[in-house]
């Protein structure tokens, strides 16, 4: 049985969809819980810095969604952040639909910390990145040594929309 319904916002149209059971509804956003965060290590060198892929792969039994910018921020092996949190690149989002066992990725810039002024960085290794997902609170440690700035002020890491 079909009911006509007039929406006019988005949440309307999500739940009615849900509530007809519509096959075709729009993927709830994906959770900490569904995804595992790693790095693909094959990088992308440039002048100055090192380009890596965050890669999420979605490891529930649903299909889920993700948009937008993760938070990222290197860590020290003690899990503390290290410097400031990457700085966002003014990539444009899009919504990526993940079904189990699909990967989505951002692009994740490591400035060259040793090209710093040494009093402006205040050189240390980071044991990895600490990473969020779009919206969410929750972090996940991906391990990764590099060297970083420790001074709030030098901004070593750059973050480019999840693809």
């Amino acid at each position: 049985m079909k009911v006509a319904l007039a929406l006019t916002c988005i949440s309307c149209l999500l739940a009615a969809t849900e509530a007809a059971g519509a096959g075709n509804a729009v993927a709830a956003g994906c959770d900490s819980a569904s995804v595992v965060v790693w790095l693909d290590t094959t990088s992308d060198a440039a002048a100055g810095s090192v380009s890596y892929k965050l890669m999420f792969t979605n490891v529930s039994g649903r299909t889920c969604s993700l948009r937008g910018f993760p938070a990222v921020s290197a860590v020290a092996p003690s899990g503390v952040q290290v410097g400031p949190q990457a700085r966002r690149n003014p990539s444009p989002a899009h919504t990526v639909t993940l079904r189990a066992g699909d990967s989505a990725s951002a692009v994740v810039r490591v400035a060259h910390a040793v090209d710093f002024p040494p009093a402006r960085c205040h050189l240390v290794t980071a044991g990895g990145f600490k990473v969020s997902l779009p919206g969410a609170s929750a972090a996940k440690i991906v391990p990764f040594p590099f060297p970083t700035c420790s001074a709030r002020t030098a901004v070593v890491l750059a973050i480019w929309a999840i693809s």
